[in-house]
């Protein structure tokens, strides 16, 4: 970033020995919008601003803007996928000090989504994805490979990375999968798009809506929302279904409730 905003300074003097008076710079897009990220946003932040600082001092009046999409949505959603069908192989050992299982099996694992769906990230935009079990496991590992539901070659998600062994119908979660991913998704070989479920913790559901909160009701807890449901017509589906019962307030509490 900090050269990118060097050379558009040199940019920008070229223009004015060539007559133009440029007003606008726009650094774009990019920063990370998950904690585990390589280079932290604070630093990428922090880079940018003292060669803005430098190259476009206040006192010129050059507006400055920033694609930050990614920052904003790449933590909000995470995707999971369902392990529809499996194959085993078999792979010589060719490190003995490697804690995976490489000399057998090896694990192939087709999952409902793939590089055609809400992985199409992994072609277009070279992102790095990383997967994890809904429960810890102190089983050993094998080398598996991770691949999506189309009969083409190129879906593959992940090679050679170490997981228990699975089972189909087993679930596997990919966080930090917000951005482009399935925006540029399509419905290749009939496949459907993944179905999206709204969640967020209670403090936070209070604070942007307020006055959605029914003091007296079991919706203070986090409702769930399908896409394309309003608020009102979440409090609504969550009456219809739970009602207002004693029975209903306890399945509130409970991790399969509202």
């Amino acid at each position: 970033f900090a050269v990118a905003i060097q050379q558009a300074r040199n940019v920008f003097d070229l223009a004015i020995d060539m007559g133009f008076d440029m007003t606008l710079l726009d650094i774009g897009g990019g920063f990370p919008g998950q904690q585990s990220a390589p280079i932290p946003f604070s630093a990428i932040a922090s880079v940018v601003n003292e060669a803005l600082d430098q190259y476009f001092p206040a006192s010129e009046g050059v507006e400055i803007i920033a694609e930050p999409g990614r920052y904003f949505v790449a933590s909000a959603f995470t995707l999971t996928v369902n392990v529809i069908a499996k194959r085993v192989v078999t792979k010589e050992k060719t490190n003995d000090d490697d804690p995976v299982d490489t000399q057998g099996p090896v694990m192939m694992y087709y999952v409902n989504d793939g590089v055609y769906g809400s992985f199409n990230c992994l072609l277009f935009d070279h992102a790095k994805v990383e997967v994890s079990t809904l429960q810890e496991s102190d089983e050993r590992s094998y080398s598996s490979s991770i691949w999506g539901p189309t009969c083409d070659g190129l879906d593959c998600i992940l090679e050679d990375c170490p997981l228990p062994e699975l089972r189909v119908g087993h679930w596997l979660f990919f966080r930090d999968m917000g951005a482009y991913t399935m925006s540029a998704a399509s419905t290749f070989n009939g496949m459907p798009p993944p179905q999206k479920y709204y969640f967020c913790e209670q403090d936070q559901w209070n604070m942007v809506y307020p006055e959605r909160v029914r003091k007296s009701s079991y919706i203070q807890k986090i409702p769930f929302m399908m896409t394309g449901h309003l608020v009102d017509e979440a409090h609504d589906f969550a009456d219809e279904i739970f009602g207002t019962s004693p029975a209903a307030e306890a399945l509130v509490g409970s991790p399969y409730g509202f």
